[in-house]
């Protein structure tokens, strides 16, 4: 799921729900997927705001590993408000490969970006908030044809866009392909989110 796009209290009942159907179905239930990334949002965190995300197993609803945003946004003149960072960054090692995570702008600018260019990462998967994504790309790109990683980038449509690309999947050398994930937002009239499939 993409940036700021399901609330702290949403995840839980996601985590809850998968959890509830493992016990009753087994871990192939009809929900079932190997990791759920339950997008971002602004949280407090020992009474300071951070933009978390978690990556749950799609079996059960337990967390795997989870992010922090670094890099914040202006948008409309306004900064994002990130007071801290607690979680280190994190990858996951499975079955799968090595699985990372970024939220948005560390993709590609600050630190995040730098730590992540130095992991032999197999995966990145990256929830966004964006109306534009070349830069997301450019360093897609890079992060493919140095280090052989599937990007896959979920991307949320910001307030009064008129311009939004939805997120893709970079993962074939120098070839960018339409995202087959499932991408799902919550409706909300107060910020303006829409449904993006």
């Amino acid at each position: 799921m993409p940036e700021l796009t399901i609330t702290p209290a949403i995840r839980t009942k996601i985590s809850e729900r998968m959890m509830d159907l493992a016990l009753s179905d087994g871990e192939d239930h009809e929900l079932s997927v190997p990791i759920v990334v339950s997008g971002s949002f602004h949280e407090q965190f020992e009474n300071k705001w951070r933009n978390h995300a978690e990556a749950l197993s799609g079996h059960d609803g337990t967390t795997l590993f989870s992010s922090d945003k670094r890099e914040g946004v202006t948008y409309n003149k306004y900064g994002e408000l990130i007071e801290t960072s607690p979680t280190p960054i994190t990858c996951l090692t499975s079955s799968l490969g090595l699985i990372g995570m970024a939220i948005c702008r560390d993709l590609f600018a600050g630190n995040s970006a730098t730590v992540l260019q130095s992991l032999p990462l197999d995966w990145l998967l990256v929830p966004s908030m964006s109306n534009k994504l070349s830069p997301h790309n450019e360093k897609a790109k890079y992060l493919h044809d140095t280090k052989g990683a599937i990007i896959a980038v979920a991307n949320q449509q910001m307030p009064d866009a008129e311009e939004y690309e939805p997120g893709f999947v970079y993962h074939d050398e120098n070839e960018k392909a339409e995202t087959e994930l499932s991408i799902i937002t919550i409706q909300h009239p107060d910020i303006k989110l829409k449904v993006v499939r």
